[in-house]
């Protein structure tokens, strides 16, 4: 991938041909897959860290949805990505928390509820937190340039059925016989590098739908249906296959 060979041996985001299939493996000491945090890490063990290649793929799809990377003003401040969703979810948030696993310290998702205080209606959620590292400072250059989140340039460099399912599990949803993704929060230059990428690159032919409130919804038209399925479903949760058309 393009967007690994940017980066020197000595990048945290550098990926040897041994990172791109497999997670990061860490002494067995440390409980990296329960719900007690692991233990405080050193400087020089943060900055180690890196991204996988399946990791990337993950995280700009949930970028494009949900998904959010938070950085502190100050130079020596690193990025951490959190998101989160409803209770229904929860199995759903769980396998992302394997996924990025090594990038986590606490991999049990914290309930996150909230109060719709002009409708009194309580909202029961899960929220899922990565440690803040230098390798994941290039999400926030890359979503956050001017501290808005927009599409990258590139989004078609970055975009795989891998990360097209996570997008599409996060913000995607079943309309009449065919599916639509959640986009309102985006720009319409924003809309036309998505709808661009989502035909170079997969062949899919998408179109926008005005809402009833601001924004617009990326819609698949019904003549990609087929190709829109096959390229994510081998890659969804069992527990958001309902967000696909009956075959």
């Amino acid at each position: 991938m393009a967007f690994f060979s940017k980066f020197p041996p000595h990048s945290p985001l550098f990926l040897r041909a041994s990172y791109a299939k497999q997670l990061l493996t860490f002494p067995t000491s440390r409980r990296y897959h329960t719900s007690t945090p692991t233990p405080s890490l050193s400087r020089a063990e943060l900055s180690a860290k890196v991204v996988t290649r399946e990791q990337h793929e993950v995280i700009v799809g949930s970028l494009l949805a949900d998904m959010s990377a938070i950085k502190p003003a100050g130079p020596k401040r690193n990025t951490r990505l959190t998101t989160g969703q409803s209770k229904a979810n929860l199995d759903y948030l769980l396998s992302l928390s394997s996924l990025l696993a090594t990038l986590i310290r606490q991999q049990t998702p914290t309930p996150d509820n909230k109060l719709d205080r002009n409708t009194g209606i309580q909202y029961y959620g899960y929220k899922l937190c990565t440690m803040s590292l230098p390798c994941l400072n290039i999400y926030r250059e890359m979503f956050y340039p001017q501290g808005i989140k927009i599409v990258p340039t590139d989004i078609a460099d970055h975009l795989t059925p891998l990360g097209l399912a996570h997008w599409f599990m996060q913000d995607g949803f079943k309309h009449k016989k065919s599916m639509k993704f959640a986009t309102n929060s985006f720009n319409d230059a924003d809309l036309e590098l998505l709808l661009r990428a989502l035909s170079s690159k997969f062949g899919l032919n998408c179109t926008l739908h005005k809402t009833s409130d601001i924004g617009q919804n990326i819609y698949v038209r019904y003549d990609s249906i087929s190709r829109f399925v096959e390229l994510v479903k081998p890659f969804m949760h069992s527990s958001m296959l309902y967000k696909l058309p009956s075959e």
